[in-house]
């Protein structure tokens, strides 16, 4: 089995292949930065399409599409809620599974279990409004005192950005960034990025902690 994985948040992308991995050993594993490079002879028979990026491929999807039909591929789409609701007519018909951006690890096993035996799948978040979903991690930082510059640097380590990015993003100075991140890291007891995205995640172990 193939996975086609377009996805842009580091982080994100090395967890979605670690799973992909210990659920299906023997298959390939390719990583895209883009739709547009896709082509027929990337593809197999039984392949898959993971990706996060709504936007992109409501611009494609009619060349992705017919790609999918002529390779018998699956569609497996991370996106929030707002961008699920973006999805209209055969952009949203064409997904076999829609997950939350913010759901839990379970959920991707249960979409690719799904999509593997011809089921959609739509994970539970997407019912819910986004602003509930992260009532947890929220309640968190707010519990820990964390401040508005520390969550706009939370927020951007979530999406996979170096320290370096921050700096220039915020337009301060790359020591300013680090000693944020050590503050951040003391305030709620962590010691890397991974651990703060596995926190901002509804329903694991991280995010119950008080």
């Amino acid at each position: 089995m193939t996975f086609l994985i377009l996805i842009e948040n580091l982080f994100i992308r090395e967890g979605v292949k670690a799973i992909l991995s210990a659920k299906y050993p023997d298959s390939r594993q390719i990583c895209l930065e883009q739709f547009e490079g896709l082509s027929a002879v990337d593809f197999e028979n039984n392949s898959m399409i993971i990706s996060n990026l709504p936007e992109a491929y409501i611009h494609y999807q009619d060349y992705i599409n017919q790609l999918r039909h002529e390779n018998d591929c699956k569609m497996i789409l991370l996106c929030s809620k707002s961008q699920m609701d973006k999805l209209k007519g055969k952009a949203l018909e064409s997904i076999d599974a829609l997950i939350h951006t913010h759901c839990s690890l379970n959920d991707l096993n249960e979409a690719l279990s799904h999509v593997q035996s011809g089921l959609n799948y739509r994970c539970k978040m997407m019912d819910e409004n986004d602003s509930d979903s992260l009532n947890g991690f929220e309640n968190i930082l707010n519990s820990h005192e964390i401040s508005r510059r520390e969550r706009e640097i939370i927020e951007l380590i979530i999406q996979g950005k170096t320290s370096l990015e921050i700096s220039e993003i915020l337009h301060i100075s790359y020591h300013t960034v680090s000693t944020h991140r050590k503050n951040i890291n003391k305030k709620l007891n962590i010691n890397n990025p991974q651990h703060l995205i596995r926190l901002s995640i509804p329903g694991s172990d991280e995010n119950q902690m008080s």
